[in-house]
């Protein structure tokens, strides 16, 4: 019974520091509290019918503007960045959306890239999340396109 015990502890603190953790990594991006600790309100908004419109109000809400660097240059955004999930993030500013598609962007991609997958198996050039595989498939995509001289 003691070992039971001591294992339910042990899996509780580390649950706790997991959780922490995930809420520190962005914690200075406003959003709904819960979100901030589990992806539940995220599931529970895109369940709904009103997914678009849940979002939409949540950047009018919660978000705020930054200040974005890009090529050494500081721009303050007009749009807005909300968290949604533990790790995920919205934003309704095609300036910002333009920044975090960039090509040597800090952000990273997220796990819902790997819907575009048009084989479940294996990804493609709009699929792949590693930044290294990414650069390959896009250097042998490049030679099939006709560049005019």
């Amino acid at each position: 019974m003691g070992y039971i015990a001591l294992a339910a502890l042990i899996f509780l603190l580390w649950r706790l520091g997991v959780t922490f953790s995930q809420f520190r990594r962005l914690h200075h991006i406003p959003g709904p509290k819960v979100a901030a600790l589990s992806k539940w309100w995220l599931i529970s908004v895109i369940g709904g019918k009103r997914s678009h419109l849940i979002l939409y109000d949540a950047c009018k809400r919660y978000g705020k503007s930054f200040q974005l660097t890009m090529n050494g240059v500081t721009n303050l955004s007009e749009g807005s960045l909300v968290r949604i999930a533990p790790r995920e993030l919205v934003t309704d500013d095609p300036d910002r959306i333009r920044h975090m598609l960039h090509v040597r962007t800090k952000y990273r991609r997220g796990e819902n890239y790997k819907g575009l997958r048009f084989d479940p198996a294996r990804d493609n050039l709009l699929s792949q999340r590693d930044d290294k595989e990414h650069a390959r498939l896009r250097s042998i995509m490049a030679s099939g396109v006709w560049r005019p001289i």
